[in-house]
């Protein structure tokens, strides 16, 4: 699942290159419409962008679309990041996601040059692949 503000060239090329699918399109949508199952499922700065009722649903949803494994990113802790249609409505803790059942990694990125933390967490999901 990705957002607009990709290079569709080279994630069609990648696609080709490593046999992966890509979806361009809101994660709710397609989680809703959909009963496919995959090894892998990224979720990429996206669940910050929700409200937490909402994205806990959708981290259910991906839970149940995976057989492998679900990996996530985002801010972690106080951000109060509002660009309009990019507006942050959860700040996120690894916390939260360990208490979903994550394992966790904080680290400092550089955002505008200035050190931001972010965490990143990844679940093994054992669900049956039909």
């Amino acid at each position: 699942m990705m957002q607009k503000n990709i290079d569709v060239a080279k994630t069609q090329e990648a696609t080709q290159k490593y046999n992966i699918n890509y979806i361009c399109t809101r994660i709710e949508d397609y989680l809703k419409a959909s009963d496919k199952k995959y090894d892998c499922i990224i979720w990429w700065h996206g669940p910050e962008h929700l409200p937490k009722q909402e994205s806990l649903g959708v981290i259910t949803s991906l839970e149940e679309h995976c057989s492998g494994i679900v990996i996530m990113g985002c801010p972690c802790g106080e951000d109060h990041y509002d660009a309009g249609y990019d507006k942050h409505y959860w700040v996120i803790t690894d916390k939260d996601f360990r208490d979903l059942g994550y394992q966790t990694l904080v680290f400092n990125r550089l955002d505008r040059g200035n050190p931001v933390p972010a965490v990143s967490a990844f679940k093994k999901i054992n669900n049956v692949r039909t």
